[in-house]
């Protein structure tokens, strides 16, 4: 392997690394707050739904933003009175999934944002060096497909939910 791909996937390892930096702070939050309990109690079993998400048979209604979700069963809610589905699990983890895959959206939006003004300074400072100018339609390759990266994460959602069968 030559110094130049070596070069790539470092810095596409590093990007990554970033990111999962970025999220991993909310989703250890999430978890927290789904498995705290005090001594005897069983743990909180419910979630706030950030997101407005399509209903999962067998429940009939959108489940909407800011409503709390628990089991079907009696759980201990600190959040407030759960509406109860047999489904809550499910729509928290899919809620979870969107929260990150938004996360992931605008910050490889605004980090390709930056790469292609960055590619396009250069270009325009280059001159005329062939060099300079090859390196700038890198950049902004580079930045163009941070941009995919950033529309994919998009897709993330709708892909886990047919995988989850929902």
């Amino acid at each position: 392997m030559n110094n130049k791909k070596m070069k790539k996937i470092l810095s596409g390892l590093v990007l990554l690394s970033f990111l999962a930096l970025l999220v991993s702070p909310l989703m250890v939050s999430r978890i927290a707050s789904a498995v705290e309990t005090a001594p005897g109690q069983q743990p909180n079993q419910c979630c706030v739904i950030r997101h407005t998400i399509e209903p999962i048979s067998p429940d009939t209604g959108n489940v909407t933003k800011g409503s709390i979700l628990g089991p079907a069963i009696t759980a201990t809610c600190d959040l407030g009175t759960p509406t109860q589905s047999q489904n809550w699990a499910a729509y928290c983890l899919l809620d979870t999934v969107l929260t990150v895959t938004d996360w992931i959206f605008w910050m490889a939006f605004v980090i390709a944002a930056a790469v292609i003004v960055a590619g396009g300074i250069m270009f325009m400072t280059a001159g005329g060096n062939p060099d300079r100018t090859t390196k700038a339609k890198q950049i902004l390759t580079f930045g163009i497909i941070g941009i995919a990266v950033a529309v994919i994460a998009k897709f993330i959602p709708g892909i886990v939910r047919f995988f989850v069968g929902m």
